[in-house]
């Protein structure tokens, strides 16, 4: 097996395991949804401070056409910008889902939500169709609080 077969297969696993997660126990998967969108964003600011590049040479070749355009003719001139913006976002998702009450649980999870329903226009190069997976998991999180 090809080591993104592999790749691919072990993210599939591990988001069907995150939403059977979220489902039984969507307190504490909350903070393990959390954890992945602080560290994604954490990641995704180094990577575009020091190669910004790889968005544009990774991303847009897998990505479904729309997409692909977009990324080749707007975000290829300011990858860092376009990168950043979108981790910052990632950041706050974070905090929201770890420390949110209420109202900020739920924008935590809609925004959540919704970059994973985003990101499927990267094609396989985002782990489609596992992203939305997640996004499912992320919206079981609202059970949080009426559960545990």
């Amino acid at each position: 097996m090809r080591p993104i077969a592999i790749g691919y297969l072990v993210t599939a696993l591990a988001s069907v395991g995150m939403l059977l997660f979220a489902w039984r126990w969507p307190r504490p998967a909350r903070l393990v949804y959390a954890a992945l969108f602080l560290v994604a964003g954490i990641f995704n600011i180094w990577t575009a401070l020091r190669t910004p590049h790889v968005y544009v040479e990774g991303f847009a070749p897998l990505a479904f056409p729309p997409m692909r355009e977009f990324i080749e003719r707007v975000v290829s001139l300011a990858p860092d910008v376009f990168v950043i913006t979108v981790a910052i976002g990632q950041v706050i998702v974070a905090i929201a889902l770890a420390l949110g009450g209420a109202v900020l649980l739920w924008f935590g999870v809609v925004g959540g939500a919704f970059f994973m329903v985003a990101i499927s226009w990267l094609g396989v190069g985002a782990a489609f169709p596992t992203n939305l997976v997640l996004a499912i998991g992320v919206l079981l999180l609202l059970r949080a609080r009426r559960t545990c």
